[in-house]
Order: C-alpha cells, then structure tokens, then sequence
C-alpha cells in the first residue's frame, strides 16, 4: 500500500516469491511527494494482511520519516497487528527527521527498525 494523502494499492497482496522482479518494479515508482498520512495505510494494509492465508504477515513501512499526526494511535495500531499475528518493520530513507518514533513503532510491531540514505545498503 502507497501513501501520501490517500492509501492507494502499489502490488496486490500476494507472496513476494515467483513476483519479486514485478515487485521490485511497482515498488521503484514510488517517491516522496508531499506530505504523508500513514494511519490509512497502515489500517488497509493491516485489513489486507488479516484477510490473507498465510503463516507469516510482515509489514515493512518504508519512509522518509517525516509523518504529520505521528502519535500513540499508530503504536496501539501496531500491537493491534501484532496480536493478530503480524510483524512490522520500518525503513527510514534519508537521515532528515527523529527517527525515534518509527524506532518505537517497529519494537511494538515485532520488527526492526533500518535507516538508510541509500536503500541499495539494506539488507535483503
């Protein structure tokens, strides 16, 4: 799921295997426009993922960091996920912003926290 003012569908949720070359396409349209709103997103994806058949659920919340109503509600939002069996981890492109908050958001969602200036430096 894209954000900026409005969630909007990047890749329909399905496994990343036999996909990961279209997935790494769609995935490289994305860029930064604006300013972004992340609770819609965060709540479709986690609505998509709690519909989807699969033992593992991981949501990678990839941004510059700079998130206008950055608050409790997306902590709760997080455990939320996690009590429903998915993880979350987020990336930070880019070094401008406190990256404590998505730091915070991570840990409650079970994943790990990455700061990147270039994402080719990310782990796999």
């Amino acid at each position: 799921i894209g954000f900026d003012e409005t969630p909007y569908e990047v890749l329909r949720t399905t496994q990343v295997k036999g996909n990961r070359e279209y997935a790494v396409e769609r995935v490289g349209r994305l860029f930064p426009k604006g300013q972004t709103w992340l609770l819609p997103a965060l709540r479709e994806a986690r609505r998509r993922l709690e519909a989807t058949p699969a033992g593992r659920k991981h949501m990678i919340i990839v941004t510059d960091g700079q998130l206008r109503d950055a608050g409790p509600v997306y902590l709760e939002d997080v455990r939320q996920a996690r009590l429903l069996g998915i993880t979350v981890s987020t990336v930070m492109i880019g070094g401008e912003f406190d990256f404590g908050f998505l730091r915070s958001l991570s840990a409650a969602g079970g994943g790990r926290f990455y700061l990147a200036n270039d994402p080719a430096a990310l782990p796999r």
